[in-house]
């Protein structure tokens, strides 16, 4: 039994260790000529060389309508959201910080949240996009109980939280 339990640690810290090499990965972006981000990622990429200036300055300087998130205030279970980027693309660099500062505002739980980072002729290495249907970037895909709730592509047609807030009722009201 010790052998087994044992055996299962170090399979799950193998997959840690591949995971975490192929997380928040930079890469000279042929198109471009150009360091960017590639496939998943998380804070800590955003915030780095690549992009921590534009994730910095966007965060700090927004304010979501606190009405609007007042209006969020839920439980989050069974949400997904994705978020499909590119670190070379202007709109991404204004509205990836602003959605996390809402995310953060509503309470919503990082773990429910995938960023994917593509290059510029949107695609990744490793992950998987193909069911994506990716036009532009970036795209936040909202997710319940494995239905897809709704998108907002490259700019909201509000703002960030009103757009998402429409999502969010548009699952209430089903």
């Amino acid at each position: 039994m010790k052998t087994h339990f044992f055996i299962l640690i170090i399979l799950c810290l193998m997959v840690q260790f591949v995971f975490a090499q192929h997380l928040n990965q930079v890469i000279m972006d042929t198109t471009l000529h150009e360091e960017v981000l590639i496939d998943t990622c998380n804070r800590d990429g955003l915030a780095g060389k690549v992009f921590g200036v534009f994730y910095q300055q966007e965060y700090a300087s927004y304010s979501p309508d606190a009405t609007v998130l007042q209006q969020m205030n839920q439980p989050w279970d069974g949400y997904q959201i994705t978020i499909v980027m590119g670190s070379w693309c202007g709109d991404s660099q204004e509205q990836v910080p602003r959605f996390f500062k809402i995310l953060d505002q509503i309470l919503f739980p990082e773990s429910q949240v995938t960023l994917i980072c593509v290059d510029r002729k949107k695609k990744t290495i490793l992950a998987d996009i193909s069911g994506v249907e990716l036009r532009l970037v970036p795209t936040f895909i909202i997710v319940k109980d494995n239905l897809e709730a709704g998108r907002i592509i490259e700019t909201p047609s509000e703002t960030l939280e009103k757009d998402l807030l429409t999502i969010v009722q548009t699952l209430k009201d089903d």
